[in-house]
């Protein structure tokens, strides 16, 4: 049995019920079925009986009870697929930056440096073209609902973009934005100062070794991104660039393949172990092999191509179910 609730009233000694119950005949079992659905904590509105007997049964089901409406269902309604609710689909820059336009939040000038500050700070993360939202993102964004509710609301937000417009325009004097935002704002910052915990996000710590002190080096953030900091700091002050690993054996040592930078910023594949290995790659290498000659493969889109252009294998990337 499944129940279906109905109707718009939040009163719920008012609230009735649709109950939809699979096929049915009329008789001893059905009215044992009335007489639990009667106990029920909500009322009913309507008994919807799932039929797949012959179409006879429903003028002796409505006949019998006012409440039965039968709906006959053939083979061909029924849909043998299975199929997954599917959760919103992340942000992009360019989604969230339509998404603030609808909203009326920022302005063409704003949107790329809103964007800049919050990965900057680390609130989210880009991977690919999708943004994620970090650990230390969702802790600020709960204290500020939780402290600052009214002024996280979008439309507060749009709202003070007419008034600073207004204010541009020489519409509103701009004392008398100030004055009548600044009192609550202080009130909740005094309020916010003396009721909020302090949270502390822990640093990811990494299989990397401190040559210095045998610690696990941990992961830090600086102007430049992240990088590698002994957690015995100040008595060790031993850091090393951060390189992310791509879980791929480099082509020509054996050892991992990691994520680089350019001095410009563009990024690249290399050995971990360079200088001593030179291996590196515009492209992602694969860990497969090319079937043609044994080199190694990187992926270009969907296709994965051969390294070496004289022999020029391409497949297509198999999706993952």
């Amino acid at each position: 049995m499944r129940v279906v609730l109905s109707g718009q009233e939040t009163n719920m000694k008012t609230l009735k019920t649709d109950v939809i119950i699979p096929a049915y005949r009329p008789g001893e079992e059905f009215e044992k079925l009335l007489e639990r659905l009667s106990a029920q904590k909500y009322p009913i509105n309507k008994i919807l009986v799932m039929n797949t007997e012959k179409k006879f049964w429903k003028e002796t089901w409505e006949q019998e009870y006012p409440l039965v409406e039968v709906r006959h269902l053939t083979k061909e309604e029924f849909d043998p697929k299975q199929h997954f609710t599917q959760p919103p689909a992340h942000y992009t820059e360019a989604s969230l930056v339509k998404t603030m336009e609808e909203l009326g939040i920022g302005r063409p000038s704003t949107y790329a440096p809103t964007i800049s500050l919050i990965l900057g700070r680390r609130y989210i993360t880009k991977e690919g073209k999708n943004l994620y939202l970090t650990e230390i993102g969702e802790v600020v964004n709960n204290i500020m609902k939780q402290s600052f509710p009214s002024i996280v609301d979008v439309h507060f937000t749009a709202n003070m973009e007419g008034l600073l417009d207004m204010v541009e325009e020489g519409k509103v004097p701009w004392k008398e934005v100030i004055r009548n935002f600044y009192p609550d704002l202080e009130e909740a910052v005094e309020i916010a100062e003396k009721e909020l915990e302090e949270v502390k996000i822990e640093d990811e710590v990494t299989d990397v070794i401190c040559e210095e002190c045998g610690r696990n080096m941990v992961i830090k953030y600086g102007p430049h991104g992240k990088f590698l900091a002994c957690p015995g700091f100040p008595e060790c002050r031993n850091t090393k660039p951060y390189l992310e690993k791509i879980g791929v054996p480099c082509p020509v040592c054996g050892k991992e393949v990691v994520i680089r930078k350019t001095k410009k910023g563009r990024k690249y594949y290399g050995c971990e172990d360079n200088p001593e290995c030179e291996f590196m790659s515009w492209q992602k290498p694969s860990s497969k092999k090319c079937p043609e000659c044994g080199g190694y493969m990187v992926e270009k889109g969907n296709k994965l191509v051969c390294a070496d252009e004289k022999c020029g294998y391409v497949e297509t990337i198999k999706k993952e179910d």
